[in-house]
């Protein structure tokens, strides 16, 4: 980690970025600050995102949204979709899934409906790249799959 803070003897240009990210990725289920930290870091000192997946606020909204912060998830998703970048199905199914947890927050059935309903269509989504038809595409799995099912259908919240 020393070495992707600051170390000037270890220069790694603009993989320094992608490096903060994946580690990152690497905390965000095992220790919450610490990923929400990396990803702001990624976010304060590489406005533009490049050399990374440019999914960084995405990312750090679902940190924030499973560590409990409403606010900061909202806030996150909202600057994600603000830089308006490449939005893969994979990207689209990941923001319905912040939409229900923050549904499921608020205790707002239609909210998680609509959000189960737009996950469920994201993941039926075919690649955006032609020559490369497994790329960006969602891949739930079967409980994921059958949580949104249920939720679509306006079922109650129930994990």
């Amino acid at each position: 980690m020393r070495t992707v803070q600051s170390d000037p003897s270890h220069d790694l240009g603009r993989d320094r970025f992608a490096a903060m990210e994946h580690l990152a990725d690497s905390f965000k289920r095992s220790d919450s600050e610490q990923a929400a930290r990396w990803y702001r870091l990624v976010l304060a000192e590489n406005s533009s995102l490049s050399g990374t997946s440019w999914q960084a606020e995405l990312s750090l909204a679902e940190t924030l949204v499973a560590a409990g912060d409403v606010l900061g998830a909202r806030q996150s998703l909202a600057d994600w979709r603000a830089r308006g970048e490449s939005k893969t199905p994979a990207d689209l199914v990941r923001e319905q899934l912040v939409l229900l947890e923050l549904a499921e927050v608020a205790a707002d059935r239609d909210a998680a409906r609509i959000a189960a309903r737009r996950a469920l269509e994201a993941a039926a989504m075919p690649s955006p790249f032609a020559n490369h038809p497994d790329v960006g595409i969602a891949k739930l799995d079967a409980a994921t799959r059958k949580r949104l099912n249920r939720l679509a259908r306006g079922r109650r919240f129930r994990r």
